[in-house]
């Protein structure tokens, strides 16, 4: 479901082709910030459940913005197109 977002949301050849490459930036991006992160949430408590609880809650909260965004942009989708 994610990834169709590119190509039934952007216009032209290839803009989504440009999105599924920003998709996969930002991916590499949260590859290389997860330890850190990490260790932002198990520092202060002293503990490693921490660490996953503050992961999980961020992966909760960018499950519900995608649901935002999938949930507003539903009827625009929906619509004919005027081509």
């Amino acid at each position: 479901m994610f990834w169709t977002f590119p190509a039934n949301t952007l216009a032209g050849a290839l803009r989504p082709l440009g999105g599924i490459a920003f998709i996969n930036s930002l991916g590499a991006v949260g590859r290389f910030h997860r330890p850190h992160r990490q260790e932002l949430g198990r520092g202060p408590f002293h503990s490693p459940a921490a660490g996953l609880y503050l992961l999980a809650g961020t992966t909760l909260l960018a499950a519900a913005l995608v649901l935002g965004v999938r949930a507003r942009l539903a009827p625009a989708l929906a619509a004919p197109s005027a081509a």
